[in-house]
């Protein structure tokens, strides 16, 4: 088991996902650095998702255009701050609302990949409104996490 994500102790809400994924660790790897797959997976599908920039090493640069149904285009910068090819990632949104990730994949009994994600973030950044409390937030971006590594797993499934 790998060692606990602290992003510099800079986070009030963690969330941990781990999933035995069908695929070996080269492919889940791939699929995680790789811009042509990544794109499939990375958002909902409701987006449509562009990488401007995406550089995979540790202080590599990854820019992420997308642009909801209605047009509204949403601008995310990001930049790798380690990377141990091919078990861990760790990346961070730039700005606000910030966040740290961790990936980290682990061969399971020649069967699939394990992967480990953790996504770390301070509360304050996510902004409640008179609808949607702070509780509310939180879960919605606990189910995206969930969803986005569900939109990752399906990409291994047969046809």
């Amino acid at each position: 088991m790998p060692d606990q994500f602290d992003p510099a102790g800079r986070k009030d809400r963690e969330i941990h996902i781990e999933r035995i994924l069908p695929a070996s660790h080269e492919q889940v790897w791939e699929a995680w650095t790789n811009r042509e797959q990544l794109v499939l997976w990375w958002n909902v599908a409701t987006l449509s998702t562009n990488l401007h920039k995406f550089d995979p090493r540790p202080r590599g640069q990854w820019t992420m255009v997308s642009r909801t149904k209605g047009g509204k285009e949403v601008v995310e910068y990001l930049t790798f701050d380690d990377l141990l090819v091919p078990e861990r990632l760790e990346f961070r949104r730039l700005g606000r609302p910030c966040a740290r990730y961790r990936a980290v994949l682990q061969v399971h009994d020649h069967s699939g990949t394990h992967i480990d994600y953790w996504m770390s973030f301070r509360s304050q950044d996510y902004q409640a409104t008179p609808s949607v409390g702070r509780v509310q937030v939180e879960q919605i971006i606990e189910r995206a996490e969930r969803m986005r590594i569900e939109r990752l797993a399906a990409l291994f499934l047969p046809i």
